[in-house]
C-alpha cells in the first residue's frame, strides 16, 4: 500500500508595493514507495527531483527580494519588508539557533565576490545574511535584476539532526549560476555571473501516515565569478 507524502513550499513572486506582497503556499501531493529511508537516500528519483525543484523556487524567491532591495527606485519601507520576507526563507530566519538536541546552528552566511575590472582579480568574503541584506539597500543602481539558472545537486540528501520541535532534518547542497544586472537610467552599467552553491534544509514532519516536507535555505557560497 502506498503512503501519501506532502511537500509544502511558498513562493512570493509579485511585489509591487508593501500592500501587494503575495505569498503563495502550494501543497503538492506525491505518492511514493515504501520507506522514508529510501527517499532520504535518494533512491526515489521523483522525490529527489521534487525537492530540488522546490529549493529552486526558494532561490528564485530570494532573488526576487534581492532585486527590490538593491534597486534605488524603491523606498526603504518597501525594501525593509523584502528583507524580512527574504530572511523567512532561511533556517533560523537568518539568525543563529540551537536545536532541541543542543546542537548549535550558525547564522546563514552569504559569500560575496568582488571582481577588479582592470586586473580581473576576484576576491571573496563571508557576510552574515542579516548584514548582507541591509547593505544591499545602498547599492547605486536605479534598477537591479537578479536571476539564476537551473539548480543541480552537488550532494545527495543527508541526515542533519533535528529542529527545535524534534523533527528530523536533512540537508543537501545545490549548485546554480546567478546573474546580477545593475542599471542606471535604463543603461546596464554592471553585470556579472556567479556560480554558487547553497545548503538546503528539509524538515520532515509526520502527521499519521502523512509526511510534510518544509524546505529552508542555508549558507550560500561563491564557487566562481565571471
Amino acid at each position: 500500500m502506498k503512503s501519501m507524502y506532502i511537500i509544502k513550499y511558498s513562493s512570493s513572486k509579485d511585489f509591487t508595493s508593501m500592500k501587494q506582497i503575495i505569498v503563495f503556499v502550494v501543497i503538492y501531493l506525491l505518492s511514493v514507495t515504501p520507506s522514508l529511508a529510501q527517499i532520504i537516500n535518494g533512491l526515489d528519483a521523483n522525490v529527489r527531483e521534487e525537492v530540488k525543484a522546490y529549493a529552486k523556487e526558494k532561490v528564485d524567491e530570494f532573488n526576487g527580494h534581492l532585486s527590490f532591495i538593491a534597486s534605488k527606485k524603491y523606498g526603504d519601507a518597501v525594501k525593509d519588508v523584502h528583507i524580512q520576507q527574504a530572511l523567512m526563507l532561511f533556517i533560523g530566519k537568518g539568525k543563529a539557533s540551537v536545536d532541541n538536541m543542543g546542537n548549535e546552528i550558525g547564522a546563514p552566511i552569504m559569500q560575496v565576490s568582488f571582481k577588479n575590472r582592470r586586473t580581473g582579480e576576484v576576491r571573496v568574503r563571508d557576510r552574515f545574511l542579516t548584514d548582507y541584506l541591509p547593505a544591499m539597500k545602498n547599492l547605486g543602481y536605479t534598477d537591479v535584476s537578479v536571476t539564476s539558472s537551473e539548480a543541480t545537486y552537488i550532494s545527495d540528501l543527508q541526515k542533519d539532526g533535528v529542529d527545535d520541535d524534534g523533527n528530523e532534518r536533512y540537508r543537501a547542497v545545490l549548485s546554480y549560476a546567478q546573474i546580477f544586472v545593475g542599471k542606471r537610467d535604463g543603461i546596464v552599467v554592471y553585470r556579472d555571473l556567479t556560480k554558487k552553491s547553497i545548503e538546503v534544509y528539509i524538515t520532515v514532519k509526520t502527521y499519521g501516515d502523512k509526511k510534510l516536507y518544509e524546505i529552508l535555505l542555508g549558507n550560500i557560497k561563491v564557487d566562481a565569478t565571471e
